[in-house]
Parts: structure tokens; sequence; C-alpha cells
């Protein structure tokens, strides 16, 4: 059966815990605005409501004093006049008004108001009609006319329409009221639900959170510790290496010093040949040596370059020296040329430099079996007049290799195939060395070739220009490294 789950990670637990947390509390404060919303709208209806039964009582009362000034302009017709008949009438038909504005709203209480608006419409005439007549001096003057006078101002059925809306009114006010109360309720449920749920959201966030962080703060210890024995080991391997390369080099001087010795002495051909297999061997171990001693270093991060005014010129006739009867012994010529811009002294290391050209020598030299090889030195642009940047060309006519081995050139103990390792030897440093060496004079190395028809080694790197020749070393009096 397939496994359909994704695994939770538990490092995004703590996110995702306060992501929904974060959303509970959105979702409260958005229902409780729209809780406020509909508070806001019953308390609205509410006095809605409180203005309908007001403006209806109001109605009631503006009617029955029409209908007492009626009365009393019989009773007492010098007293009551007929000013106040029409102002009860206005405060009526104003009332009336209101109403009708009020519920306009609510289609049966508007029914309501139109048959109360009819029953006043078809009164007021009569009512009018018998002010009038009270005023010119009708008077009640038996049992008969007070019953007339009382069945004109009779309004049973507007009293029933009023108290009908009233009514109405009174459903309205209690529902809106039982609605309100309800919505409250629910609300505050539903906040106090969701401050829960969002607290221990929160609470278990943090919880999950401290968790995470003593374990992130373990597992550096624990990148710590093994950072320093990294260290360690690194600081014993490269103290290893120096003590051993030293232990090895001082008898390894030893025989390179009584080969030449010996080659001194009378020899035949065949004791020639073994000395010069003895001296060959004794500088390929030592160079070897060298080379691990560096790459050591540079992997401590102890190896460091030196500063030291030089002749260009005698670097450059230096390294090709070293080399040129290897070069010669395969019948290669090795061509110099420096371009004139050029600075004849340069401050830098000179030691480091000319190693990077012997490696870039030597293997034009191991693979290549005819023509030349050419060594070019030119000078490009920079801004700052004290400082040169140099780009060194290397040029031979050999082997090449292809686009697959060039990727695997620069690195450690890498020579392309090991068909090359086979066939020509060497433990593939020379240019991991060469690279970190040109790299910490703030430069590049790279290489275009061709198989089987040559390659061009090139690097560029910054040296100062320096403003006295006072103190160039001649690179005449330096050691081979």
């Amino acid at each position: 059966m397939l496994n359909i789950f994704v695994p939770l990670n538990h490092s995004k637990l703590p996110k995702i815990l306060t992501l929904v947390g974060l959303l509970v509390l959105v979702a409260i404060a958005f229902l409780t605005f729209w809780s406020a919303r509909d508070f806001v709208s019953a308390a609205r209806w509410r006095r809605h409501s409180y203005s309908v039964r007001y403006e209806a009582r109001a109605f009631t009362a503006s009617l029955e004093s029409l209908k007492s000034s009626l009365f009393s302009m019989a009773i007492q017709p010098r007293i009551v006049t007929i000013e106040q008949f029409n102002s009860s009438k206005q405060d009526l038909q104003r009332n009336l008004s209101s109403l009708r504005d009020l519920v306009a709203d609510n289609a049966t209480q508007a029914e309501k108001v139109q048959k109360i608006s009819q029953l006043i419409s078809e009164k007021t005439p009569i009512w009018e009609k018998l002010s009038h007549e009270l005023i010119r001096g009708k008077s009640l003057k038996n049992r008969a006319d007070f019953h007339y006078l009382l069945n004109q101002t009779t309004t049973v059925n507007v009293d029933a329409q009023i108290a009908a809306l009233e009514a109405e009114e009174d459903l309205l006010l209690m529902q809106r009221g039982t609605k309100a109360e309800r919505l409250f309720e629910l609300t505050s449920a539903v906040v106090i639900s969701g401050i829960i749920v969002a607290f221990l959201l929160f609470f278990f966030s943090n919880n999950l959170l401290q968790k995470e962080i003593l374990r992130r703060e373990e597992t550096e210890k624990e990148l710590q510790r093994a950072k320093q024995k990294s260290i360690e080991a690194s600081e014993l391997k490269s103290s290893f290496l120096a003590n051993m390369s030293h232990e090895i080099r001082t008898p390894l001087n030893g025989i390179i010093g009584m080969s030449k010795l010996l080659e001194h002495t009378p020899l035949n051909a065949r004791q020639v040949d073994y000395v010069e297999t003895i001296k060959t061997s004794s500088n390929s171990l030592l160079a070897l040596i060298n080379d691990i001693l560096d790459f050591s270093k540079i992997e401590s991060g102890k190896f460091q370059l030196e500063e030291t005014n030089f002749e260009l010129k005698s670097l450059l006739k230096s390294a090709v020296s070293i080399v040129d009867y290897s070069a010669k012994s395969k019948g290669l010529e090795i061509i110099t040329d420096i371009e004139n811009t050029v600075p004849e002294f340069l401050v830098g290391d000179p030691l480091r430099l000319r190693q990077v050209l012997l490696n870039l020598l030597n293997n034009a030299i191991k693979f290549s079996d005819t023509g030349t090889i050419k060594l070019l030195v030119q000078k490009l642009a920079t801004t700052d007049d004290s400082q040169a940047k140099l780009l060194f060309e290397v040029i031979d006519q050999g082997v090449g290799f292809d686009a697959e081995t060039r990727q695997k050139l620069f690195q450690s103990f890498s020579q392309g195939d090991n068909s090359m390792s086979r066939r020509y030897g060497g433990t593939g440093l020379g240019l991991a060395i060469s690279k970190q060496i040109v790299e910490l004079m703030s430069g590049g190395i790279d290489v275009e070739s061709t198989k089987g028809v040559g390659s061009k080694f090139f690097f560029n790197v910054l040296l100062k220009v320096p403003k006295k020749d006072s103190t160039i070393q001649s690179i005449s009096k330096m050691h081979t490294i």
C-alpha cells in the first residue's frame, strides 16, 4: 500500500502552529467586527422601534387632545377657542407624517398607518364642521345632542389600528432583543473558544520552538566540537608532515649530494646511467615531498606569501634554466617573450611565482615530444600605477586534452585521466597548488587545449611596482624551493 501521507518536518511545526494561531486570532477579530456591526444594527433597529412606539403614543395623545378640545368647546365655548382645536389637528397630522416615514420600510406597518390616515381623513371634515358649529354657539341642550357629539368623536377603528401597530413594534422589539442576545452568546462562546485555541497553539508552538532552539544549540556544539577535532587533526597532520618531510629530506639530500660527488669520479657508461637514475628519482621524490608539504600548508591555512623586490627577467631566466636541460633532452626549445610595457622590477613572492612557472613549464615539457614551448608575459590594464597585473602564458605543442579532462586538471591528486598518470607519472598536486598560489596573488589560472594539437596554460597575478630599485633582489641568489 502506498504511503500517501507526507511526513511532517518537525522544524517547521512551530511555524505552522504559530501561523494557525494567528489565523485564529484574525478570525476572532473578523467575528468581533461582524458581531459589533450586527450589535450596532440591532441597537439602531431597537431605537427605531422605540421611535415608532413614541410617535404612535404621541399620535394617540394628539388625537385625544383634539377630541377633548371639541368637548371643551361644547361645554365651555368661551374658554376653549378654535386655535386650540387647530393646534391639536396640526399635531395629529405631524405625528401621522412621522409615523408614515418611520414605517416606510415595513409593508405591514405602513399598511396600518395608511388605514389610520384614511380614517383620520374621513373624520377630519366632520370634526372641522362640528368645531365651527360649536364656535357659532351651538350647545348641548339635551342627551341626544351629547350622544351626537360622542358619536362624531369616536375613533375606535383608529385606536384599534394604533394598538395593532404598537403590538407589532413590541413583537419586533422582542424579536430583535432575542436575536441580539443569541448573537452575543454565540459571539462570546466563539471568542472564548478561539482565544483558548490560540493560547494552546501558541503554548505548544513556544514549547516546540524552545525544544528546536535547544536541539540547534546542541547541534552547534557538536559542530564546534567536530570542527575543533578537525582543526586538531589538521594541525596534527601538518605537524606530522612537516616533521616527516624534514626527516626524509635530510637523508634524501645526502643521497642527492653523494650522487653529485659520484658523478665526478671515474665511471663507465652503465654506472653513469645508474647515477643519473639515482639523481632523477631523488629529485622527483624531493619535489613530491615539497608538494605535499605545500598542500598541507594550504589546507591548514598556514600558507603565506612574502613580499620581496625582484627583477622579472632574472626570475624568468632562472625558471627556464632549471628546465632547459629536460627540454633539450627531448629536442624541445623554450622561447621567452616579455612585452615592453611589463615593469622590469616588481614586489611580490618571486619564489612562489617561479614555482607556478616551473609547474607549468615542467608539464609542457612532460606532455610534449616535439615543437617549441613559449613563455609569454604581458601587462594588463590597471587603474593604479602602483600595481601591475601581469598575464603569463605557457604554450606547448603537446598531446593536449579534451573538455572533460580540463574540468579535473586543477583538482587535487588529479591528472585528467588514469592513462596520463600511468604514462607520464606525477601526483596531480602541481596544478592544484599553483591554483592556490595564483589566487593568493589576487589572480586566476585557466587553460585552453585541443587534443592532439597542444595546450595553453595562462594565469594572471597582481604585483606591486616598487618606487626604488636599490633593494632589488637578484634572482640568481634564490635557491630552489
